[in-house]
């Protein structure tokens, strides 16, 4: 029993374990770290700041889709196409509410580097998560796998996965925050505020939002595409995509958070290791609840 579980799960066990190990290195030298460069302004370190916190709205708009005709498929009326339709305005609304509100102005005229670099990457982000909504609708539409009877059965439980798993990251993250008041390494390095190390609670008037990475657990929601992927050898191709997304999505945020001095390195390690557990176990705690 011992041995079956470790061969299912010993990719999960070695990647916690490298996580682990940073996490602990980092720890003893965040601030050595952070101090050692100056913050970085440039396309990598921008472009992937503002990734990490409007791309979000790819997972989200994705599982407002699957939603949609995971409903429809429970409802007398049989057709994917329209409610895959509706979830594709639904999340094409939202998003473009969210970019118009969050981001006024969207000219480039009068501009610093940045603030270009901020721009052009909005537009990007934008028009990555309307396309990935027509790919969605698109694939629903025209892939075999969604007349399956058996993939349509278990497609509820796919987006009750992707919800919780989006709100209870999300809530961890927040409440850590609050709780633990890390000062982030601008205002260290910058301002002269001290340095706290992880998981040091600090309650001063200077205290910040450093720990955990939000931006970094944002970023981890790409995760939940691969809960939509059918368990079979033929659309393998499409989970090893949607992971190599996840992975580069969550690296580079973390990265691009640590370069311009918005986290130490400790708290995207910590983001990262909090949501590849949820990931892992909560479609399993989920099932053993239903169960229950």
């Amino acid at each position: 029993m011992k041995s079956s579980l470790f061969k299912k799960y010993w990719p999960l066990i070695f990647i916690e374990l490298i996580l682990l190990i940073l996490l602990i290195l980092f720890g003893i030298f965040d601030f050595e770290i952070s101090s050692s460069f100056e913050t970085y302004k440039n396309w990598l370190s921008v472009g992937f700041d503002v990734w990490g916190k409007k791309a979000v709205m790819v997972p989200i708009g994705v599982t407002i889709i699957f939603a949609c005709v995971a409903l429809g498929n429970r409802a007398r009326n049989k057709n994917i196409f329209m409610y895959s339709m509706i979830g594709l305005a639904i999340s094409t609304n939202i998003t473009l509410a969210l970019f118009l509100f969050d981001y006024k102005d969207f000219s480039l005229h009068n501009k610093n580097k940045t603030e270009i670099i901020t721009a052009i990457s909005m537009y990007i982000i934008l028009a990555i998560c309307i396309l990935s909504f027509i790919l969605t609708t698109l694939l629903i539409n025209k892939l075999s796998i969604f007349k399956s009877k058996m993939y349509m059965s278990t497609l509820m439980s796919k987006v009750i996965y992707a919800i919780v798993f989006m709100l209870i990251t999300t809530l961890i993250v927040s409440v850590l925050k609050l709780l633990v008041g890390r000062p982030r390494p601008r205002d260290v390095i910058g301002d002269g505020v001290d340095f706290k190390y992880i998981f040091q609670f600090y309650f001063g008037q200077d205290r910040g939002k450093s720990f955990p990475s939000g931006h970094t657990q944002a970023a981890s929601l790409f995760l939940v595409l691969v809960y939509f992927v059918p368990i079979s050898k033929k659309e393998n191709i499409f989970k090893i995509l949607f992971y190599i997304i996840a992975i580069c999505s969550i690296v580079l945020t973390a990265i691009s958070r640590v370069l311009i001095h918005a986290h130490f390195p400790t708290d995207v390690t910590f983001s990262i290791i909090l949501s590849s557990l949820c990931f892992a176990f909560i479609p399993k705690l989920i099932n053993f609840i239903i169960k229950k």
